[in-house]
């Protein structure tokens, strides 16, 4: 079955409301018409009636009716067992209605009368007391009433169609109007492609729901468009970092085949191949871990733990290393502050961070561990006295493959993916990354983390305190 189109779906939209709209109002106006020629009628019958019992005269003790009325429905008679005064002869037999006020009664010819019953005095010269009442039955044809509703039936019967047609002329308009402004917008949309990310869709600077609705769309390619650009720079830098090591390899197994040599240069070249297959596969297991986090696959085993225990595991690894260099790991841990994570992809961030405030640390290398609480949850900072970061390079340090300065370079060992790692645990756990630095002062990278109460249950932190504690720098790290 084929579907309506937007433009014909709103104009029949238009012509059912409109066409409900013309039936309550057609009702209520029905209803209001009828009420007030009733209500008329009603007071045309009680002046009608109250000059029939003008008609009798209350003398010396007696009812006495001067003529006839001419009326084609009429009773008076005394009130209660009074006499009967007049009682008209009617085309057909009716029975007057026997309680006071306004009734509707059908004769057996069909004919439907108006009825009134009512209490009137009789007409006094010399007003006496204890005079007897009249009740006065009279009624009339209900026909005027209903001519008044029938021809307002018919003028209405007339006007509706009319009004019909001009609501489908006015609603296709409108749909038109509608239909046209998102036709040029889905025509401005199709122009938009990998080759032309910059075209935008136009706005008319009305300011109403079609140009919110474009202005939303443009805010949306803007994003899109600035995502691509971020892939199509992945997808190069990571094509130039697999390289790069499979270079190495192939150039130093093509040295050593090329002639025969001694033991020694045959070590070197399966040593230097070695190191580029150790950075290609650490450069794979950035790309997984990051593809995972942005899946939201990252595996966790999460347990209530001490940020403060993994500062003194790492403390442990990297005092060797930073003493050879004639320098110190400064650790000031803030007790009894707990946190809920997994303890390895914790302890990979912190190591993240040590390694690279290592690597640029000049000199005689000075690192502050700190662990402290802070904003309602725990801040886990690692500061170096490095060349610090420019400002304009900061906000794309922690982009993939981002390396700001000649430091950063791959003969540092760095894949360029560690920060980017540290940001998505960071996220992972509900936490975040802060950078504070100055050219020439060194950097502090704050990690903050939601903080958690102590666990009751010792056996809920068991598996965070229980992995074994590496003798030196994780082997598996991803240096940033």
């Amino acid at each position: 079955m084929r579907r309506l189109s937007l433009r014909a779906r709103i104009a029949l939209w238009f012509v059912v409301l409109t066409a409900c709209l013309l039936c309550a109002f057609a009702a209520t106006l029905i209803w209001v018409v009828r009420g007030q020629a009733y209500i008329s009628l009603d007071r045309l019958l009680r002046a009608r009636a109250q000059a029939c019992a003008q008609l009798v005269e209350w003398d010396e003790g007696e009812l006495e009716l001067e003529a006839g009325p001419e009326e084609p429905f009429l009773r008076i008679k005394g009130a209660g067992d009074g006499p009967l005064l007049f009682q008209s002869s009617a085309p057909s037999a009716w029975q007057p209605p026997a309680l006071p006020g306004f009734s509707s009664l059908e004769l057996a010819d069909g004919q439907v009368l108006r009825m009134h019953h009512g209490i009137y005095p009789p007409r006094q010269e010399h007003p006496e007391p204890g005079a007897p009442q009249l009740e006065v039955c009279i009624g009339t044809s209900e026909q005027a009433v209903h001519t008044q509703v029938r021809r307002l039936l018919v003028g209405l019967g007339l006007v509706s169609p009319v009004l019909l047609l001009l609501t489908v002329a006015c609603g296709r308009f409108l749909a038109g109007r509608i239909a046209a402004s998102l036709a040029r917008l889905a025509g401005a949309a199709q122009e938009i492609d990998a080759r032309a990310r910059e075209h935008r869709l136009p706005l008319s600077g009305r300011d109403d729901e079609i140009d919110r609705l474009a202005g939303t769309l443009n805010r949306a390619f803007d994003r899109l468009e600035a995502a691509f650009a971020r892939q199509t720079r992945f997808t190069a830098d990571a094509a130039h970092e697999l390289k790069t090591p499979l270079s190495v390899i192939r150039s130093q197994a093509e040295i050593a085949l090329r002639r025969e040599r001694p033991p020694e240069d045959y070590r070197a070249a399966l040593e230097a191949i070695l190191q580029a297959t150790i950075r290609q596969a650490d450069t794979l297991d950035g790309l997984l871990l990051l593809a995972r986090a942005d899946a939201g696959q990252l595996a966790s085993q999460a347990s209530n733990l001490q940020p403060a225990a993994l500062a003194a595991e790492l403390q442990s690894c990297y005092e060797p290393l930073l003493q050879k260099r004639g320098g110190a790991l400064q650790l000031d841990c803030q007790p009894g502050l707990w946190v809920r994570g997994d303890a390895r992809q914790l302890r990979l961030l912190l190591d993240n961070l040590l390694s690279n405030a290592v690597r640029h640390s000049q000199g005689a290398v000075k690192i502050g561990l700190r662990v402290r609480a802070a904003e309602g949850g725990v801040c886990l900072e690692v500061e170096d006295d490095g060349p610090g970061i420019p400002l304009a390079d900061q906000a794309q340090l922690f982009e993939r493959f981002t390396r700001v300065d000649c430091a950063r370079s791959r003969q540092t060992g760095g894949s360029g993916l560690g920060l980017s790692l540290v940001r998505a645990i960071a996220e992972q756990h509900g936490g975040r990354v802060r950078l504070e630095s100055q050219p020439g002062a060194g950097a502090c990278f704050t990690v903050w983390l939601p903080r958690t109460a102590p666990p009751t249950d010792r056996s809920d932190c068991k598996n965070a305190q229980a992995e074994e504690v590496p003798e030196g720098p994780p082997e598996e790290s991803l240096r940033g």
